[in-house]
């Protein structure tokens, strides 16, 4: 009955120099049927066959009740301006209770920093990124995203705030939400390239091309495909898997070379810059006091007296003797590595970085 009534939302595009006419006549997704007409009339012939007024009414008579919001998939929808407006608000709730969840979790006797690290990447971050290639998010909220990332971070690692924050990417090895984002992005936008004709999202793709129509998901697509260099360097591959394993590859290496300038420009990290090449996880950390100070020293950021001197005037501050030998400045190059003070000391030929766990990668 719906494909007879000829009822549909229309599409009109050139193609080859000549005007091309297509109808979506709806969508059907298991249990879930979506309706699409041009007036609320159109809409109501659909579901009764009759015109009796704008309400829209089931066979059996019971009007269908409007609703301002509805979830699909674990997305919702709203009908105000804003379309996802009452997701995000969902998603950043999400991302503060995954939060909240790991830091109580990580109060049991077990490896704090594989704890967080495995359950946000393997967990919570997929259950954040859902449709991500479809869904077009606020600038606040990826902000407010990727600064609860970063605090999962500084809790697995045990860091305070000070810490920079490509220090704590490089060595948790995760990427952002972003680099997540331009991967799913660009490979969807593959697939609708790959798919056949008939296929109502290659229609609507091919309509928003030919038309010239900048919807706010090809605004995103074009921005990140500029940040992570496909603009100049394009993706050749004829099979969807080799393309997503191509694209993968790129964007990964655009990541550490951004993630390399940026420690390049921070005073702080020369040590960390010299010594570590890429994002990756090392065997370092483990639920030990020590573990949080190893990382604190390896960014320049543990808390010695040389390093508070910076943002606390106080007299005791301001002298920075190191209070075990009482000769030398407390730095961390002296407290973990030159202080003979402290047992056990270190093999004959450490040096410094070595010290730090830098292994020459």
């Amino acid at each position: 009955m719906l494909l007879a009534s000829g009822i549909s939302f229309s599409f009109t595009y050139p193609y080859d120099g000549m005007p091309v006419t297509w109808k979506l006549l709806g969508l059907v997704y298991a249990d879930n049927l979506v309706l699409l007409a041009e007036s609320p009339t159109d809409l109501q012939q659909l579901l009764s066959g009759s015109h009796p007024n704008a309400d829209i009414n089931l066979p059996g008579g019971d009007q269908i009740q409007w609703a301002t919001e509805y979830r699909y998939l674990g997305v919702v929808l709203s009908t105000c301006v804003d379309l996802l407006g009452a997701h995000e608000i969902n998603l950043r709730k999400a991302s503060q209770r995954a939060a909240n969840a790991l830091r109580r979790k990580s109060l049991w006797g077990c490896n704090r920093f594989l704890l967080i690290r495995d359950l946000w990447k393997g967990v919570h971050f997929l259950g954040l990124t859902f449709a991500n290639a479809i869904l077009c998010l606020t600038v606040t909220t990826r902000k407010w995203l990727e600064r609860d990332q970063r605090e999962v971070g500084r809790m697995a690692l045990g860091c305070h705030r000070r810490v920079a924050i490509e220090a704590i990417q490089g060595d948790l090895g995760w990427s952002s939400f972003h680099v997540q984002e331009a991967r799913s992005r660009t490979t969807c936008e593959k697939r609708l390239q790959l798919m056949d004709d008939e296929r109502w999202p290659t229609q609507l793709f091919r309509y928003a091309n030919l038309t010239g129509i900048q919807t706010q998901w090809c605004r995103r697509l074009g921005s990140l495909k500029r940040k992570f260099g496909f603009s100049a360097k394009l993706v050749i591959e004829d099979k969807i898997y080799k393309w997503a394993y191509a694209v993968k590859t790129q964007v990964w290496e655009e990541e550490t070379e951004q993630w390399r300038r940026a420690i390049e420009d921070k005073s702080t990290l020369l040590t960390y810059c010299t010594h570590k090449a890429d994002i990756g996880i090392g065997p370092l950390y483990d639920n030990s006091g020590g573990s949080a100070l190893l990382f604190e020293a390896r960014a320049r950021a543990l808390r010695t007296l040389a390093y508070r001197r910076r943002f606390d005037t106080s007299a005791d501050v301001a002298l920075s003797i190191w209070r075990i030998c009482s000769t030398e400045e407390e730095t961390a190059e002296h407290i973990v590595f030159r202080c003979a003070d402290l047992c056990p000391g270190h093999p004959d030929g450490t040096t410094f970085p070595l010290a730090l766990g830098f292994r020459g990668d």
